[in-house]
């Protein structure tokens, strides 16, 4: 008996470490354990394919995205680019069309690419907005021959993730060329706050003229080579690093340095700025690049925009410094000086690379889930003509999907649904939970069936007009007993 129960107990054990493992695979989302690394060519007709310079494979993207249609650019603007930016997908119907990625918990690099190459053979190229989920990104302002790229580092704490493009001119369409997910160390960038996404404003490196890229870095970042006519060139004497910082500098930007004139000289970089009221984050790297003798020493201060923030550096042979500040929005112009100290440095300052991130205004978590919900699983869920829409159905404001409106509050609610002369084919769902819900037309579509009687209960519902549909029965009488406007 007493090994029956003994042999039983273990049996519970073991199957209890069982059920927790297989719930741990199941619904447990690891916030770094898996690398994500999608790079997305957008209207791309192949399923997928490697590139020949990068090694980077690229996938098209039928399954990212829900609306929009194919084209290549013109074969006059072709010669040079890249194969990624020979297609795009363009979005002529809907005014807010977005990309959506199912990502682990974790911190991302994402880029977007824009190559209009006069697809369309208007020559105008366009202007429109980028958002990620219920976010503003930026503007995109795009080029007749030149692709334009954006950049942000974010830190995804949800389930889903949207990049959406968004027609702000009536008379212009959105169209995307490229989209690149790369998930990147949590401790990468540690003074990012992570109630803000953050726009990559400029990454250089010194010393050297060439681009350095994937493979060379292994997250994708791009580093464009700092002119510095007025500074003198350094070049390692090693080929490896013996130590590297937070955010991994990739090795090539760190094999080359530029110093001052003199010991007594200052290290002077100006970047443009627009007007913002918004904090940058700068991120600065040093290593000392030549092995100093027993009578050499490199000391020096960092000050942005003539602000001392205690930043002292003194190099080191073969180990990355990393310096990272949040500093004030920059007025038009940035400033950065690094000043020797010269009570005990012989030589002048020094740096290898640098980036600089603009942070967004605080990030909002869209509307109110419930709309949300209702929106995406019973609404659009019963309805294949509204299966294309993604993203956050109100926000940002001048995104708002054009057959909804919304309130102010925050979050907002979903107050109105215009879809007449949609298409709409089928009974109508239930969305009782809706309840801020105050106009809802559905006019001039195919809707059978009989008229919900939940729609007399809505608490806020105005106007209600189901006319021109293939409707059968009676009204429900809490409607006709209502004060709604019905048709």
């Amino acid at each position: 008996m007493e090994l029956s129960l003994r042999a039983t107990r273990q049996w519970r054990s073991a199957s209890a470490e069982v059920f927790f493992v297989l719930f741990l695979l199941l619904f447990y989302r690891s916030p770094t354990s898996v690398a994500t690394w999608v790079s997305i060519d957008c209207g791309a007709t192949e399923s997928s394919y490697t590139d020949s310079v990068t090694g980077i494979n690229w996938v098209n993207d039928g399954d990212y995205v829900g609306s929009g249609l194919s084209r290549r650019v013109s074969d006059s603007v072709v010669d040079g680019a890249s194969e990624q930016m020979r297609t795009l997908r363009y979005f002529s119907d809907q005014n807010k069309n977005c990309y959506r990625f199912e990502l682990y918990r974790g911190k991302y690099l994402i880029r977007a690419g824009f190559f209009y190459g006069d697809y369309d053979g208007l020559r105008r190229p366009p202007s429109f907005d980028l958002s990620f989920d219920a976010n503003r990104w930026a503007t995109v302002v795009t080029s007749m021959d030149e692709p334009v790229f954006y950049e942000m580092i974010y830190a995804v704490r949800e389930l889903y993730f949207y990049v959406c493009v968004s027609r702000t001119h009536d008379d212009q369409t959105p169209f995307i060329s490229s989209l690149e997910v790369r998930s990147i160390g949590d401790s990468m960038y540690p003074g990012m706050n992570e109630l803000y996404g953050w726009f990559m404003s400029y990454r250089v490196h010194f010393g050297v003229g060439d681009v350095i890229a994937y493979p060379d870095d292994e997250y994708s970042r791009v580093w464009k080579p700092f002119s510095t006519p007025n500074l003198n060139t350094l070049n390692a004497n090693f080929t490896e690093l013996l130590s590297n910082s937070y955010s991994s500098p990739p090795l090539g930007a760190m094999l080359h340095a530029v110093e001052g004139r003199d010991p007594s000289s200052s290290i002077l970089l100006s970047f443009d700025f627009p007007q913002s009221s918004r904090s940058n984050y700068v991120v600065l790297y040093f290593t000392e690049v030549i092995e100093l003798t027993a009578n050499q020493r490199r000391s020096f201060n960092v000050l942005i925009d003539g602000r001392d923030y205690g930043i002292v550096v003194t190099p080191q042979f073969q180990i990355v410094r990393e310096v990272n500040v949040t500093a004030r929005p920059a007025s038009g112009m940035m400033n950065l000086s690094l000043t020797p100290i010269t009570s005990n440095s012989t030589l002048p300052p020094l740096i290898n690379a640098l980036e600089i991130y603009t942070m967004s205004q605080p990030l909002v978590a869209g509307t109110h889930p419930t709309d949300v919900s209702e929106l995406s699983h019973t609404i659009m869920d019963s309805f294949e003509s509204l299966k294309g829409w993604r993203g956050d159905p109100c926000l940002p404001t001048n995104t708002t999907w054009k057959w909804v409106r919304c309130n102010n509050q925050n979050p907002p609610r979903v107050t109105a649904l215009y879809l007449s002369h949609y298409g709409l084919k089928g009974d109508i769902p239930d969305f009782n939970k809706m309840e801020a819900l105050e106009i809802i037309l559905m006019d001039h579509n195919a809707l059978t069936g009989k008229i919900p009687s939940f729609l007399g209960d809505l608490p806020n519902l105005k106007q209600l007009d189901l006319s021109h549909n293939k409707l059968t029965g009676d009204v429900p009488q809490n409607l006709k007993d209502s004060n709604i406007t019905f048709k």
